[in-house]
């Protein structure tokens, strides 16, 4: 039945598509038809960002006919700050657009839709992607005068900035990863090289209670226990007699065993 559907969906797509381009897309390569499917697809899957409007005395608010109403459009608010707090994204949306620019509707609709795209899952995401916004839009700009300036000192200042942006834009980019991982680190190994003599376990390994499985009562490994019992073994070498000399008297040295020395 789910693929039924499937085939129904696809179709419309197909069908919807036609007459829009009048013909064209039958022109399109089965490849090409398939990469149109998919973007379809998403774009049907895709949630509309928060937007914003002008009002004819200058402000800016709230679209009003923002479909599913104002329900909707906090939670679109929401999926761009991360906040539940409409005050709060509100605010983060305005600071953003008034830090990178210009100010009115359309930049403030660009703003929300990239913190969108980015998907703060909280106020400190939403507050580090406002950040990554800015720090992008500002490096370009500054790209784009330093390409128009007419001498090389302001060349090279106008890039030495964007140069610092751009590489901050990526550290927040990082910063964001590691705070959405916990500070948690993944080591992949990817090549295991097996040398003469040597053992390798290729497939999942499951280890079981007594290989290596952490001991509640003991707090350790076996292994580990095992190798602190051998660190604390006394190694106990062979008895031997020892060796005889004269000393200066010409009498012989006592035994170094002897419980007692005789002068």
């Amino acid at each position: 039945m789910a693929k039924k559907q499937t085939k129904i969906s696809e179709q419309k797509q197909i069908d919807q598509a036609r007459k829009m381009d009048d013909g064209l897309f039958d022109q399109l390569s089965e490849k090409e038809k398939e990469e149109l499917l998919v973007f379809g697809k998403r774009l049907d899957a895709y949630k509309k960002p928060v937007k914003f409007i002008e009002t004819p005395r200058g402000g800016i608010t709230r679209d009003p006919d923002f479909r599913g109403g104002i329900v909707a459009w906090l939670s679109a608010l929401t999926d761009a700050t991360g906040t539940l707090y409409s005050d709060a994204g509100v605010a983060l949306i305005n600071q953003a657009a008034s830090v990178s620019g210009k100010f009115d509707a359309q930049a403030i609709n660009i703003i929300a839709a990239l913190m969108k795209g980015i998907a703060p899952k909280d106020e400190v995401e939403g507050m580090l992607v406002s950040q990554m916004v800015v720090c992008h839009k500002t490096g370009l700009e500054l790209l784009r005068e330093g390409r128009r300036a007419e001498y090389v000192d302001n060349c090279d200042r106008f890039i030495g900035m964007a140069t610092k942006l751009l590489r901050t834009f990526t550290a927040q980019v990082e910063a964001l990863k590691k705070y959405r991982s916990k500070g948690e680190q993944k080591v992949v190994v990817e090549h295991v090289h097996v040398h003469q003599g040597g053992q390798a376990i290729v497939g999942t390994i499951t280890q079981t209670r007594g290989e290596g499985v952490a001991d509640e009562k003991q707090g350790s490994t076996p292994c580990k226990r095992l190798i602190e019992q051998e660190n604390r073994t006394t190694l106990e070498l062979p008895r031997r007699e020892a060796v005889r000399c004269e000393n200066e008297a010409g009498k012989a040295l006592p035994h170094a065993s002897h419980a007692k020395r005789e002068v």
